[in-house]
């Protein structure tokens, strides 16, 4: 009996295996780079991400130059992830109700405040630890307007057939801007502090001011890029205005409940962030700091190591036909199961080479996944609700963040890095393991039995929720 392999890949791949994956061939899909409003998105997104590659080392090293405690870096970053579980819900619901561009701009702009004011108190010699917490708290409550924000505008300035691609060039770009501006900032802050990257910490607080003053610059450009995208009026659809800012909450509460597979996996991402997020956040800084010689500079070749390989696996799931649906959740608890060991080995290196190759794995399967799943949600939920449900998946996974870092810091003081790794790479792969095992799980990417309306869906009185008959 003969075997038809294309018919047998057409079932695992998201497209018939007669045609050609995700709308024709390379060159017509680059055609989205013509689109003006996607070219200034995505031009002022790699200006912005730039930024925030520099800020992403220098923000957990100005905690460990001022402190050099495991337990305050842990605090303070646990401190940014509180007010983005508490509004991240209302950031989601004015998304909807007002629109995506408009909270773009606006938390770009006092983005660009509150690291220019950051940049003078660290030039200044002002700075104190008090002071990293409170715009560790700001910057986290702008984050829980933006994060929604930036989700939900890609549908807007493209197709549904052009989704896949352009997630995939924002992503890319993302972590093209990742990769570089973490080494870039390592290196400069060794290079400012003489070359001796921790025993000079007047002059590296002083490299960690301009890497500041950078970021503020490169977000006042960014914003000049996102005033000047104007979206067509017939792509600029909106959530009802009629409903209160907590009815339109409550309604995306009720539509998540009722899509069984989107909420299975919320609940499955927000357990797998509370294990992950304080080792990678609180941890691997630590790794840098006490166990690796080059202190910040090996800091930031470890995160552009992952972002490097989240931009192979961006890339990859640009060019490669998506899975079927049905496979989705298998792919996800299998790579996870495989996640846990490599984390256990993240424990126990000693240079850093070892924790650059496998940070790099972490990035390839992250990056793929990572897009995978952006264009399912955003091809899964009507414009309307967009906003809404991605502010509910990341409240799973932010919501979880301040405990994690927490419980982290305290795990590293009490016991150490290596039992930090051990435990939160154990408790992954045991997870993933009894998701596999469930057939709702492995399901969970099929579309729900029926399809929901957003329309159907209202809040009917201030403490009960139902969905309206047809």
């Amino acid at each position: 009996m003969l075997v038809d392999h294309k018919q047998i890949v057409g079932r695992f791949l998201d497209t018939p295996s007669s045609q050609t994956p995700a709308g024709g061939s390379t060159l017509d899909k680059l055609k989205i780079l013509r689109s003006r409003n996607f070219g200034l998105l995505w031009v002022g997104g790699l200006v912005a991400m730039l930024g925030d590659g520099f800020t992403l080392v220098a923000f957990p090293w100005l905690v460990i130059q001022l402190s050099d405690s495991a337990l305050a870096l842990g605090a303070v970053l646990a401190v940014r992830t509180v007010p983005r579980a508490i509004f991240i819900l209302v950031g989601g619901a004015i998304t909807d109700r007002f629109s995506p561009l408009l909270v773009i701009l606006s938390t770009r702009l006092i983005y660009l405040i509150l690291m220019a004011l950051l940049a003078v108190l660290v030039l200044s010699g002002t700075i104190e630890l008090w002071m990293v917490f409170l715009f560790s708290l700001l910057t986290g409550t702008v984050g829980a307007f933006a994060y929604p924000a930036h989700s939900a505008i890609l549908p807007q300035l493209v197709s549904q057939q052009e989704l896949p691609l352009a997630n995939s060039i924002m992503g890319g770009i993302g972590q093209i801007c990742l990769l570089v501006g973490p080494a870039m900032a390592g290196l400069f802050i060794v290079w400012l502090s003489g070359g001796d990257s921790g025993l000079n910490p007047a002059t590296e607080l002083q490299a960690l001011g301009y890497i500041f003053a950078l970021d503020a610059c490169s977000l006042l450009i960014a914003s000049t890029f996102t005033l000047l995208i104007r979206i067509d009026a017939d792509h600029d659809i909106r959530s009802d205005q009629e409903d209160s800012l907590l009815g339109s909450i409550k309604a995306g509460a009720v539509y998540l409940f009722q899509d069984g597979g989107l909420f299975r996996y919320t609940l499955y991402m927000g357990a797998i962030m509370f294990l992950a997020f304080g080792a990678i956040t609180v941890g691997i800084p630590l790794l840098a700091h006490q166990h690796l010689p080059e202190g910040a500079a090996a800091y930031g070749l470890l995160m552009s190591a992952v972002s490097g390989g989240m931009l192979l696996g961006i890339v990859l799931a640009g060019l490669l036909p998506h899975p079927h649906p049905r496979y989705l959740g298998s792919m996800i608890f299998i790579l996870d199961v495989v996640f846990g060991p490599m984390f256990i080995l993240l424990g126990w290196i000693d240079t850093t080479v070892q924790g650059m190759i496998i940070l790099f794995s972490f990035g390839v399967v992250l990056g793929y996944m990572g897009i995978l799943l952006m264009t399912w949600i955003q091809q899964r939920i009507p414009q309307q609700m967009l906003g809404r449900m991605m502010s509910m998946t990341m409240f799973a996974t932010v919501g979880v963040a301040p405990l994690s870092g927490v419980l982290s810091g305290y795990l590293i003081e009490l016991a150490g890095l290596r039992y930090l790794f051990t435990i939160s790479g154990s408790l992954i792969g045991l997870v993933a393991v009894l998701c596999l095992l469930s057939p709702k799980m492995r399901a969970m990417g099929l579309p729900p039995d029926r399809q929901l309306d957003p329309a159907r869906i209202t809040p009917s009185g201030p403490d009960d929720l139902s969905v309206t008959s047809q």
